[in-house]
Parts: structure tokens; sequence; C-alpha cells
């Protein structure tokens, strides 16, 4: 009995790469950070002002439900600076504490993020909290007008109100109702809170030195359409 051996193939062993390869592929990688990071943070930034104005656009619906369902009158009185802290069991109970978001918590979803304390997520602009982050207690990531508009009758008077102080001995103060208010579609609601915005706030650990979108902010009107307005910045 013949045994034929058939030989091993023999392996031919790769090549290393050399330098100059190892420098190019590092040159290709780099060239190709350098182009996505920029777009990668512009689209982040575009998601951010999308879902800021979301989040206001949402605030106007439920203003408008509410207004519907009180004869034409606004919630109120509300404050200037609107927190975003929220508890259910205030709004079981009915104190307000001047906010908002607890006089809409019959007609929207109120979805909180954290627990100490909770948030109310349709009070958090996602690039606010980028640049306060979530350990300043009260943030403020919008102010609501607690100024004067003109009404139907040519007077002006405060669309929501003012809450009153026993110390200082002032009442509260009626808001108005939507229906005398002139032009809703051109009287703004509520603005992205800055320094620049809203000056009183400047300097405080919960007011962004500059606008938190760069060139843009959103302004919610009281009609409820939203707007992002070109800064100045």
């Amino acid at each position: 009995m013949v045994i034929t051996l058939i030989p091993m193939p023999m392996t031919r062993k790769r090549p290393a790469f050399s330098l100059v390869e190892l420098l190019t592929v590092i040159a290709v990688i780099a060239v190709l950070a350098g182009i996505l990071v920029p777009i990668v943070s512009t689209i982040r930034a575009r998601a951010d002002v999308l879902e800021c104005s979301s989040n206001l656009r949402q605030l106007g619906i439920g203003t408008r439900l509410y207004v519907n369902e009180h004869n034409g009158i606004m919630p109120g009185p509300l404050w200037g600076g609107q927190s975003n802290i929220f508890y259910q069991k205030n709004a079981d109970k009915g104190n307000y504490g001047g906010q908002l978001i607890y006089y809409l918590s019959d007609y929207l979803p109120v979805d909180t993020v954290g627990t100490n304390p909770p948030r109310a997520a349709l009070m958090l602009c996602p690039a606010y909290v980028d640049v306060i982050g979530m350990d300043v207690r009260d943030m403020r990531p919008y102010a609501l007008r607690n100024s004067n508009v003109k009404m139907v009758n040519g007077k002006l008077d405060k669309p929501f109100g003012y809450p009153g102080s026993e110390s200082q001995g002032r009442e509260d103060d009626s808001p108005a109702s939507y229906f005398q208010i002139l032009e809703p579609e051109n009287e703004k609601m509520m603005i992205e809170l800055d320094a620049i915005s809203v000056a009183p706030y400047a300097g405080k650990d919960n007011c962004p030195d500059t606008p938190v979108h760069g060139t843009l902010r959103n302004v919610l009107f009281l009609d409820g359409h939203v707007e992002a307005e070109p800064t100045d910045v």
C-alpha cells in the first residue's frame, strides 16, 4: 500500500502596515471627524430648537384650552419668572403658586424629569439644561409676560394678572380676558430666559449670559403660535 503525502499549503505571511499607510489612515479619519463633528453639532442644535419650540407650542395649546373652559379668562395670576418644579400633590390641592404649568395640568400631560425636585418636561429647554445644568434648583428656562398689552377698549392690562403680596399690602391683580386683547397674534406670551431677554435675571446662577440657541430665541405668542426670532448676539 502506497501512502501519498499531500503537502500542506504554504501560508503566506501578510506584511504589516507601513508607517506611511498608518499615517494616511489617521489623516483620513481626522479629516472625516473634522467634517462630521460640526455637522452633528448643527443637527443637535437644530433638534434642541425644535424641541424647545414644541414645548412652547404645547403650552400655548394648553393655555387656549384653559381659556375656552373659563369663559375667556386667562390663567393666573402668574409670576413672570416661571419655575419648572412640579408637584402633582400641589396641583391636586389647587396650590398653583403663580406658576402656569399648574393651571395647565388639567389640559396637558405633565411628564416630570428627576425626583429632587421633579421638573415638568414641558418647562425644560434642552439647550438651557446644557448651559445651566440640572444641579441648579431654581431653573427658569422660560419667562412669562407680566407687562401690559393693549386691550380692545384702548386700555392697558396684564394678560395674566399678577400675584399679590401680603408683606407689601398688594392684592392679586386678576388676569384679563383673552377675547379683549386687541392683537394676541402680535403680543408675546413667553420667551426663553437669558441675561439679554430678561435683564433683571442677569448674573444669577439660573440665567444664561447669552441666548441658549445662539442666533435664535424661541417666542410663544398669545394666540399660540411660536416663532424663532433672530437675536443680536
